[in-house]
């Protein structure tokens, strides 16, 4: 109540600059704030996107890697399956399938 007294004795000039500087401080403060964290959102951006290319080409690599030894596997198979060819079909199906899928999806 005792603040209430000093608003009304206050000159009009003197209240009128807590009108205008307290929303005025509000925004600066804000302005600052939202520049600090766009900084901080930027240089979060650019570390999910280095991760995402390491990732990336370590998954590339990881591709290079299995896809011998899935031919191999996958030849095993086909011996294996001589006298079934509804297998032997199947097998086929996988191997376009496995060998399409990589290209279209991982190229550079």
């Amino acid at each position: 109540m005792h603040r209430l007294k000093k608003w009304r004795h206050l000159s009009l000039r003197a209240k009128g600059v807590c009108v205008v500087a307290i929303p005025a401080a509000a925004t600066v403060a804000i302005a600052c704030s939202s520049f600090a964290l766009a900084g901080r959102s930027t240089t979060a951006e650019e570390w999910v996107n280095h991760t995402r290319k390491a990732c990336d080409d370590g998954f590339k690599l990881r591709l290079g890697e299995i896809f011998p030894s899935f031919e191999s596997a996958r030849e095993k198979l086909v011996a294996l399956t001589a006298d079934r060819p509804a297998q032997q079909k199947r097998l086929a199906q996988i191997s376009q399938m496995a060998s399409s899928r990589p290209r279209s999806a991982f190229s550079t």
